[in-house]
Parts: structure tokens; sequence; C-alpha cells
């Protein structure tokens, strides 16, 4: 639960200029338009030496790419295709391909899996590469293509490309002239990580009652914990490399392997055009070019869990060309294997309402099951990256106040159907201009009352599910002052504008909900501190306590909330030298 809502479906949007044959710093000019930038700092190269010294080549340059697993999955299909596209310029060019992740084990195992074009591998579980790189992301969140000089330290140009051909190919070949360093042409990043402070204030400090190991299979390694969900005695989540869902039994001294979950051969290519053709398709998969993406899982009850998926969508045109498109679906598995419950609903989000993207993470199912609630925000500014100025239309534009009187944050479906849209983003990103950007949506149900928030606005609205058009209560987790930023206007309709506002919205945020008969759990990150708060239906504190960051030095990776023998508990996970962990609070 520690991934953030904002800006998750950004993509790039530049425009290449035809030929190289004019400046050789054009290449790098087009790229400062794109939101996803990256940079060398100064005084870096020989640390730039030393980072690639395990790479062992006797060429000076050397083409990069550098990515987070999983953080992108679409994104992963440019990988190959840049290294065709370079090795049709030279095939003696040296590639490597550098993984961002903690867990080595887990990267190079999915390195093998992905067959990968590269004839260098390198698996990176620090944080070294921020000494030497600046992306306009923290972390990285796409993968970026660098050229390096290898043996004087330097970028060449680096960045993400959105034009993946023969052309830029070559435009990138020829560069020679080294990438200013970072802060010559640009500066500033949105970092997705809150960085702990260790001060929890006069709030009592729990220890955990509970620490259980997850007993791993070495058929099913855990790469990563994501998307949790803890109920009935059970944990699942979604394995960020495997990409598949994972079940495990709570025991009194351990977490016990029960089962994995995700779409079989022939849901995969449920929406695959049966013009294409089986071998082009084979093709496409194996430069991984087609993958069906699992999001987020729920325990519904004993005996069935739901999970999110997004999975390819592909059109045959009539050029011969292939359309891709993601369809959304939920799928609804049998707990014990046997596939009696089964149901896939395949959602017409985008068909619904043109304006608005619909995302398939932390949703949350109504009790009967064939009712979900999913978060969705405008298709607007800086989403899809397009220029923005004091003539683009209100509903694309969050500097103009009107964007406000129709923002929605949350719509429920029955079945495929929308029943209603609802909930708009709080005032406080209409004071601050910033639209959708900072938000952190999370939404949670008992059968009877729903609970949502946008997160980093602190306020938390309760619904009845018989009337989603208003809120029957409202409180504050934590408060926002206002007051206290000073708002920079001369750099309107600028990426620059939202850079000023990462510590007010990033500093505090709402992680998890919990609905009870009567009362409302929350989860909060506040000023370096995890917080548990429960909350009458009116908005009275009825117990407060803090939970530090880390058990005995180790990091706590996704915590969430959930019901245990009928009482309120805060879960975390964490790696230490024996293995994945639970802990209960």
């Amino acid at each position: 639960m520690k991934k953030l809502y904002f800006i998750t479906v950004v993509f790039s949007f530049l425009t290449m200029n035809s030929l190289f044959a004019q400046d050789e710093n054009e290449l790098y000019q087009d790229l400062l338009q794109s939101f996803f930038k990256m940079s060398q700092k100064e005084n870096t190269d020989s640390l730039l030496v030393d980072y690639l010294s395990d790479i062992e080549t006797e060429k000076d340059i050397i083409y990069t790419i550098i990515f987070q697993p999983m953080m992108c999955p679409r994104c992963e299909a440019e990988i190959n295709l840049w290294f065709e596209f370079l090795y049709k310029i030279d095939p003696e060019i040296e590639t490597a391909l550098i993984a961002i992740y903690p867990n080595e084990k887990a990267a190079s195992n999915y390195f093998e899996k992905k067959d990968f074009y590269a004839k260098h591998f390198k698996v990176e579980p620090t944080d070294r590469y921020k000494d030497i790189f600046a992306f306009s992301t923290t972390p990285p969140r796409v993968s970026y293509l660098a050229k390096i000089d290898k043996k004087n330290g330097r970028l060449i140009v680096g960045g993400e490309f959105a034009e993946v051909n023969q052309e830029t190919a070559l435009k990138i070949y020829q560069q020679e002239k080294p990438q200013p360093y970072y802060g010559s042409d640009w500066e500033g990043s949105f970092s997705y990580a809150l960085e702990s402070s260790g001060n929890c204030l006069e709030t009592e400090v729990k220890q955990p009652f509970s620490v259980l190991t997850f007993q791993e299979q070495e058929a099913y390694p855990i790469s990563n914990i994501t998307y949790s969900s803890v109920k009935d005695g059970m944990m699942s989540f979604v394995d960020e490399l495997e990409n598949k869902v994972y079940l495990y039994a709570i025991e009194e001294d351990k977490m016990r392997f029960l089962n994995t979950f995700m779409t079989d051969s022939i849901e995969e290519v449920k929406f695959v055009d049966p013009k294409i053709s089986k071998e082009r398709y084979a093709k496409m998969k194996k430069n991984n070019m087609v993958i069906a993406m699992c999001v987020d899982s729920k325990i519904i009850n004993k005996e069935e869990l739901s999970f999110t998926v997004s999975l390819p969508n592909l059109i045959l045109e009539d050029d011969g060309a292939i359309g891709y498109f993601n369809k959304i679906c939920a799928i609804t598995r049998s707990i014990n294997g046997s596939r009696n419950h089964d149901e896939l609903i395949a959602y017409k989000f985008i068909d619904t309402d043109e304006s608005y993207f619909t995302g398939h993470e932390y949703y949350d199912y109504i009790e009967n099951k064939d009712q979900f609630v999913f978060i969705k925000q405008k298709i607007c500014w800086p989403m899809g990256g397009e220029e923005i100025s004091e003539n683009t239309p209100a509903i694309k534009n969050p500097f103009l106040d009107d964007f406000y009187n129709d923002a929605h944050v949350y719509s429920v479906y029955y079945k495929d159907s929308l029943i209603a849209s609802f909930g708009n983003i709080d005032s406080v990103y209409k004071h601050t201009k910033t639209g959708y950007s900072f938000m952190n949506p999370r939404i949670n149900n008992n059968g009877k009352t729903l609970a949502v928030t946008c997160g980093t606005s602190g306020v938390v609205h309760l619904y009845d599910l018989k009337d989603f058009q208003t809120p029957f209560s409202s409180f504050n987790v934590f408060d926002l002052d206002v007051s206290s930023v000073e708002i920079d206007t001369t750099i309107l309709y600028t990426m620059d504008y939202l850079y000023q506002f990462q510590d007010f919205f990033f500093l505090n945020k709402i992680e998890d909900l919990l609905v009870r008969d009567n009362s409302v759990c929350c989860l909060s990150y506040e000023n370096g501190c995890l917080f548990f708060k429960e909350f009458s239906f009116s908005g009275e504190i009825i117990e407060s306590f803090a939970i530090k960051d880390a058990i005995n030095g180790y990091f706590l990776q996704e915590y969430g909330l959930c019901e245990l023998n009928n009482s309120p508990k805060v879960y975390a996970t964490f790696r230490d030298n024996e293995g994945m962990k639970i802990a209960f609070y």
C-alpha cells in the first residue's frame, strides 16, 4: 500500500524532429519536453566509472536500459525493441540491462524468464544510482535508455523516448556530445517515498504482538509483497515480479503457503482479435509485448477471492498494424482451487465516460461481490503529457475553477454496468490548483457503510451504500494548513508549478481504511510516523497509537489494516536475513 496513486498513468508525449542533421544537441532538447527525464549529477564521473566497473567490456561506449522490474510492465516491451534497432546499426555494440531492485535473486530470476536481448545484466539492490543520476521521479517509474561513456564516466544521452524506432536509435547512436549535468537545463523531481523523521510526538508507540515468517516455496519465491488483503485467517497479495496472487494461511507460528492465482491461457487471449495469427501473437509475447498484468487482490470470504487484471486487447487494423488497448477485468476464483466459482467481468471504463480514466488498483467489492467500487480520475493535465495553457478547456485544465465542479473520484459498478460516479475531490486540491496530481485515494466498506478518502487531504467521507451521492459524515484524520504554503503563481501551466507542493502533500497521507460496525479505522503516515487511529462515525477519536517504520533496522515494506479475532489490527511486512516476515500490532 505504499505505492502512491499520483500520476499512475502518465505517458511520455514528446514529438521527435525528423533527422539528426541539425544540432547534435537536438535529441536532448526534445527529451527535455518529456515528463520522465534523467541526467547525470555533477562531479560524479568517477562514481559512474565505478558503478559500471563490474560490466566487463573493452569498449568505451555502452548502451544501457535502467529500470525497476514490473514498475511499468508494458514499458518493458520497449527493451528488446531498442536493442534490436541498435544491433541493426552496429551488431558489435555493448548493451547492458540494469535492474534497480532490492531482491537480487528475484531480479536475476526475472532476467532469465524474460529473455531480454542485452549482452550484460546487472542487478542494483541499493540506492547507489541516486548518487549518480537524477530522475524526474524518485524512484524511476519507466524504462530509461542511456548511452554512456563507460571509460570517462559520462552520460552521453539518456531518457524515456516517445518514439521507439530505427530513426531514433540512429540519433542516439550518432550522439557524441555529453548531455548537460543535472541542474543545467532542468531540476526538480517527484518523490514517491515518504522519509521518516522517527518523531512520533507523544503518541504511544506500539511494538508488534506477533511476528511470523512466510514459508516460501522454491517454485514461488516472494520478490516483493504488494496490494495485500488480510481476512478470515488468510493473506493474499500480488507478488511483484511473479505477477501472480499468492495466498497464505495465518497460523500461530508461521505463514503457510496455500496457492497462487492468475489468468489462465484461455483468459489471457480472451480479448485478442482472432484474425491475429497465433505465430504473430507468440512472437509478441516472446518479446514481452503482450502481458496480462495482475494489479490487486481481495479476499472475499473463506471460499473465494478476487483479483483485478489488465488483459491485452489486441485489434488487427485494416493496414495490418495491431491496435493495443487494455481490458480491465475483475476475476473471482475459488480458494480451494476447484474452478466452480470462477467469473470474469470485463469493465467498460473508458467506453462509459470518455473524460475519465478508472484504475483497478485499491478497488473494493461490496458484499454481494457483484458490485465493485473503483477509483477514477479525469483524463487531464499532466496525465498524457499534453501541453496546457489558459485556453485549455476546463474539463482538462486543473488551473480553472470550473474543472472542480464535476471532478469525481469513485465509481460503483454492478457487474460491468456503471451505477454511480460520486465523491468530488476535496477542496484543498482546488485551492492549490493541483487537480488529481497528489491524491492517494483509498476505499473500504462493511456492507452497509462506505468510507472513502482522497488520501493526502486528510479527510474521510462516509456514505450509506444506499446513497452514493451525499456523505452522511466527514472528518479529518489530520489537518492541512493550506495557508502555510507560499504558492508561486508565476509558473502556472508548467510542471515546476507542481514541484512546489511536494512537501505539503507528501508529508502526510492516509494509507488504508477499515470500516467496522460503528467505527472507522485509519492507517496514516504523518510527519515520518505511521499512525493507527480509530474514529466513531461522527469523527470522535476512539483509539490512537504509533508504529515505527522499521523492525530491528529492517524497514516495513507493505502495511495495512485487518480484523483478527474481531479486533482491528495493523499488519506490516519486512524482509530480514531470515526471509520475508509479517508483524501484527
